[in-house]
């Protein structure tokens, strides 16, 4: 029967699927053609498949193409051919295995960089978030270490990592940072805030007025009020002694009198002994210019007792026009021996608020001169400029008496103690005083 496979006459096609010109066996087909279609050796069936019948007596493939291999092939091309494909199996693996570790050394690149790039753009973020948002006053203490200093930016919102900010610093050096107050806003650009802490911390400046007239317990108060000083630390500035007028005598230890009277700017920087050394080198300077030691001279005076004339021309005098009358007044009694009458210097003795039912007028308070002859023993008030011109230049009068006599704060005066009396009842009638 044509088809028939040598040990398979009868039986089934173990083949199928075989061109038909190749089922008329005996054949002699093309040995080219042949090792394209040689078919592989049967494969072992799951049980759950069905097996193909085969006969008992046939032999197996692997037995069939050994014995028939030179036949169809011929000897030297078989050698070949199976040389060849074992080459190509060996070098198929190392191929094989060179291409899986190319692609684990790549995918382990595409993944760094993907880690990189994710880290890089966090990094960025913390670095430049965009928005600043409202302004953060934050004081940064002398001391703080770079370390700190990110911490603290990153608890104020100022930036979002104090680590970010430790790494930027690494690489970007900030030098040293001043201690202080610094105003910086929330959600800042690294680079801006650098900048603002390069700049130093901001001066807070505050101003603060000590009138003419002041004492220096009025102006412990007003110290006190300040945000930027302290009433308890600027008195014991006062009384340490070691803060002293050029003009004050050795042995009088008490500035009152040597403290300029002005408006000040104060920042955080300056201390309560910056502040009274201020003051007094204002007196001074001050005192210098109008010719204090001079013009005391002329007057037979020293120059505290000048400070001290002046202290009470600045409690008396209403308006700058009477300044120098009143001078005049003091030296003119002060010449005849008279008591001076300077209630002002009393009232100085029971503080700045006196209780006037609890004065005794007829005391012998050394400050009460209505009884006790010559100048009180320090100055009652830290006079101005204007005040201290007028003790330095008295008007010229013979006078010995003045009165409140006007509401705009003119003083009427005169030689005669009776016209003194008469322009006194004329002003309280007129409710003057």
């Amino acid at each position: 029967m044509a088809g028939q496979w040598p040990g398979n006459e009868g039986g089934t096609d173990p083949w199928p699927g075989l061109p038909p010109s190749y089922r008329d066996f005996p054949h002699q087909p093309d040995p080219l053609e042949d090792t394209l279609i040689l078919p592989p050796a049967p494969l072992a069936v799951e049980p759950s498949s069905p097996a193909r019948p085969v006969p008992a007596d046939s032999p197996d493939a692997s037995a069939f193409y050994a014995e028939h291999a030179n036949a169809l092939v011929g000897d030297g091309l078989w050698d070949e051919l199976a040389e060849a494909a074992e080459k190509n199996a060996s070098t198929g693996k190392k191929g094989s295995r060179k291409r899986r570790v190319l692609q684990i050394f790549a995918m382990l690149i595409v993944s760094s960089v993907l880690v990189c790039a994710g880290a890089g753009f966090w990094f960025f973020r913390q670095l430049y978030p965009g928005n600043p948002g409202s302004e953060v006053m934050m004081s940064v203490p002398e001391g703080t270490s770079l370390l700190r200093l990110g911490t603290l930016l990153e608890e104020e919102g100022v930036i979002t990592s104090a680590f970010a900010f430790r790494l930027y610093t690494r690489v970007r050096s900030i030098g040293t940072i001043s201690s202080g107050m610094y105003a910086l806003q929330a959600h800042s650009d690294i680079d801006d805030v650098i900048d603002v802490l390069r700049q130093g911390p901001i001066r807070i400046s505050s101003a603060i007025t000590l009138p003419e007239g002041t004492v220096l317990s009025q102006m412990i108060e007003r110290v006190d009020q300040t945000d930027l000083l302290g009433g308890d630390a600027f008195r014991g500035a006062l009384e340490s002694g070691e803060i002293r007028s050029v003009y004050l005598p050795d042995d009088v230890g008490n500035l009152e009198g040597f403290l300029f009277p002005d408006t000040y700017q104060i920042d955080e920087t300056v201390s309560e002994e910056d502040f009274l050394r201020r003051l007094v080198s204002t007196f001074d300077r001050v005192a210098g210019e109008v010719g204090i030691v001079e013009k005391a001279a002329d007057l037979a005076l020293t120059p505290y007792e000048v400070v001290i004339v002046a202290s009470m021309v600045e409690k008396e005098a209403r308006v700058d026009g009477d300044r120098a009358k009143i001078a005049r007044v003091i030296y003119n009694r002060h010449a005849r021996g008279m008591p001076l009458g300077i209630d002002a210097t009393l009232l100085y003795s029971f503080g700045p608020d006196p209780d006037f039912s609890a004065i005794d007028w007829e005391s012998t308070d050394p400050y009460n001169t209505r009884r006790m002859p010559g100048f009180p023993p320090t100055p009652i008030s830290n006079p101005g400029r204007a005040s201290l011109e007028a003790a330095l230049n008295p008007a010229e009068g013979d006078w010995l008496y003045y009165v409140l006599t006007d509401a705009s704060g003119e003083h009427t005066f005169t030689s005669s103690y009776d016209a003194f009396l008469r322009a006194k009842a004329d002003a309280k009638r007129r409710g003057i005083f």
